[in-house]
């Protein structure tokens, strides 16, 4: 669990109680559907009902436990925009900031004729 921040924690567990409707400290499909919708995770009924089975360990309900392992596999391969951030200064080296790389779009898309010129004024 050592990716987790104690604010994902909180929100987890939050949501996890929320969903618990039987206070049973457990999920049933449903509600475990439910949570995970609540968090942005949407499947079709034959992916969400493999996903439960897999996490449940082809059990009635998912625990807690069971319930935070499967957020935490599922926010490993979650960046923060600040490590989004730090990644792209460091592949930059520091000299084009993303705020460059902004405004660059968003002349390229409203400028039908942008010239080499004014392009490298927009990366410097």
């Amino acid at each position: 669990m050592t990716n987790l921040t104690p604010i994902q924690l909180e929100e987890f567990e939050s949501v996890f109680r929320h969903f618990d409707r039987d206070l049973s400290n457990s999920l049933h499909e449903i509600e475990f559907s439910a949570a995970l919708a609540s968090l942005g995770l949407v499947y079709d009924e034959e992916e969400m009902h493999e996903v439960f089975e897999s996490v449940s360990n082809g059990g009635k309900s998912v625990s807690f436990e069971q319930f935070i392992t499967f957020m935490v596999e599922e926010t490993e391969d979650q960046n923060s925009a600040e490590q989004v951030y730090h990644s792209f200064q460091e592949v930059a080296d520091g000299k084009v900031r993303p705020s460059h790389t902004y405004w660059g779009f968003t002349i390229l898309t409203q400028t039908s004729s942008l010239t080499l010129q004014r392009l490298t004024c927009v990366i410097r």
